[in-house]
């Protein structure tokens, strides 16, 4: 290849840039502009910690965190009353990302991007759930529904683990949260931005400009 073929390359990659740029595409959003997408621990536990702690209703029917039970498949005998959110739940066993607690249910939630599993670690959630006395299930959330480390599951009750990824119940629990907020207003802003971070992360509906077929 001569020095003119490669301008000539560069010139079209640089347009075809230009037009990937102007594209309303999910990356488009403030986290991945300021490089923070994959914060597992200081950006999406602390944005979905805010979904989940408030009520949208005056009557609280249109709650997020009602939408996310449902979403996680929580029976539905167990939905009704006061749910508890903690977010970096401590104990003696180490620290839970998400606790979701009613008077006869436990939810433990642990996240992963792109950390590993700690030694035991989801073994240890299932003896903290199991103390409560109550109906429980671990959650073990990644981007696209991956399965936790064999030793990290350990000796646990495998009946209480469920899988779930940012690519489905995430973006599924986020679109209904946006079907019952008015378009335009903050709150539909503040759910459409995350959701495009999502999309983005995951590569879902994302159509990223592909260089390699021009080289």
């Amino acid at each position: 290849m001569d020095n003119h073929e490669i301008e000539n390359l560069l010139k079209t990659v640089c347009e075809r840039r230009k037009k990937h740029m102007a594209q309303e595409t999910p990356s488009y959003n403030i986290l991945a502009a300021i490089g923070e997408e994959r914060d597992e621990a200081h950006i999406h536990s602390k944005i979905i910690y805010f979904l989940l702690d408030r009520t949208y209703d005056e009557d609280g029917e249109n709650d997020f965190l009602k939408f996310f039970l449902r979403e996680i498949q929580i029976p539905e005998q167990y939905i009704g009353g006061p749910w508890r959110v903690c977010r970096e739940q401590a104990f003696e066993g180490g620290r839970i990302d998400f606790v979701m607690e009613s008077e006869k249910f436990c939810a433990a939630i642990e996240m992963k991007i792109d950390a590993g599993d700690g030694e035991r670690q989801l073994e240890r959630y299932d003896m903290f759930c199991r103390k409560k006395g109550k109906a429980y299930r671990i959650y073990y959330l990644t981007l696209n529904g991956s399965a936790p480390d064999r030793q990290s599951v350990g000796g646990m009750d495998r009946q209480r683990l469920f899988l779930i990824s940012f690519r489905k119940e995430i973006l599924d629990w986020l679109q209904r949260c946006m079907d019952t907020a008015r378009e335009g207003s903050y709150r539909y802003t503040f759910l459409k931005q995350y959701d495009a971070a999502v999309r983005h992360m995951t590569g879902w509906g994302d159509e990223g400009m592909d260089v390699k077929d021009l080289l």
